[in-house]
């Protein structure tokens, strides 16, 4: 009869330094992409999890059978979480989801070490500093009549819709996870309140595709779409053996600079990297807002592009570290 209150024991998060590297990994189980796509063996499958809630069904993050085909044509997140917490106070089109910043941020925390091994707690931060580095541009883009808007982002994490679909590739077996948990959340915007993250990836998390922290930090209080396109294209450029080779035996993968070998990348695919989980607006206005975040990104030294619209890592991208031009 113990065994439960045993279990619940030894599943408290541990406490753990944070991942401050500037090129971290994002979990590659997290990353969803359909059945027969070239970087299929390298993310999950599709979820189509339902859950029956007073009466009616919702689903939760993933797929519902039938969406786009069984699938999204380009590596992506749960559908959920692009969405995640816009509601009385985030409507912006301009920023970015309050919420989906907060899933990702906590992820990109946790060292490779301590992936896929139960809950782990990241440092407490005094909201103040939170707020430094949610907005790194500086205290204009914050206000006390923005909280509402964080609060609603916080909750939002809390909610069946923030579940993560998972399985263990050893057992088969998984379930619909709760990945990043806040412990801490400030009461009334004081900026000496603490704010703390719970972060519990599931098994494999040690592999995935490599991230430009600093780019998505700024991306994301510029632009919903530029920041759903750099995380898009980190996921697109995540694929050892094709664009990816091993710079040395049991060591790391890097991408390769010659822009000619990546994969083009058509209309279709390139919206659906801005817009992963649709929108409102027609095909022909999410091309055009598609090929201006492009743009952006190429003007911030983040992405390049070769003839034939094949999109490849710019100049300044944080992943490049110290490998020489070739």
């Amino acid at each position: 009869p113990l065994g439960p209150i045993v279990a619940a024991w030894q599943n408290q998060p541990r406490p753990i330094q944070a991942e401050d590297r500037k090129d971290p990994i994002f979990p590659a189980p997290l990353i969803m992409v359909k059945n027969g796509h070239r970087q299929g063996r390298l993310f999950s499958m599709p979820a189509h999890t339902r859950l029956t809630e007073r009466g009616g069904a919702i689903y939760l993050p993933g797929f519902a059978p039938g969406e786009l085909d069984g699938g999204p044509i380009t590596p992506a997140l749960p559908l959920a979480l692009y969405d995640l917490g816009v509601g009385q106070y985030d409507r912006s089109p301009r920023v970015s989801s309050l919420a989906l910043r907060l899933f990702v941020e906590p992820c990109l925390s946790v060292p490779l070490d301590k992936r896929g091994h139960g809950p782990v707690l990241l440092p407490p931060e005094r909201f103040g500093d939170f707020l430094k580095r949610l907005y790194p541009t500086g205290a204009k883009n914050w206000n006390h009549r923005q909280l509402g808007r964080l609060l609603e982002a916080f909750a939002a994490l809390e909610s069946p819709q923030a579940r993560i679909p998972w399985q263990n590739p050893k057992t088969g077996r998984g379930g619909a996870r709760r990945v990043v948990i806040p412990r801490d959340i400030p009461r009334s915007g004081r900026l000496d309140d603490w704010v703390q993250f719970a972060v519990d990836l599931p098994p494999g998390s040690v592999r995935g595709p490599l991230v430009d922290r600093i780019a998505l930090i700024k991306f994301g209080v510029i632009s919903a779409t530029q920041y759903r396109l750099a995380l898009s294209l980190s996921f697109h450029w995540h694929d050892p053996g094709r664009i990816q080779y091993p710079i040395a035996k049991g060591g790391p993968w890097r991408l390769l600079r010659d822009g000619r070998q990546y994969p083009e990348v058509s209309d279709e695919e390139l919206v659906a990297m801005a817009f992963p989980a649709g929108g409102q607006t027609r095909f022909r206005g999410q091309l055009y807002k598609a090929n201006k975040a492009l743009e952006a990104l190429i003007a911030e030294g983040f992405a390049a592009v070769a003839p034939q619209r094949r999109i490849y890592p710019g100049g300044r991208w944080a992943g490049w570290g110290e490998q020489p031009p070739a």
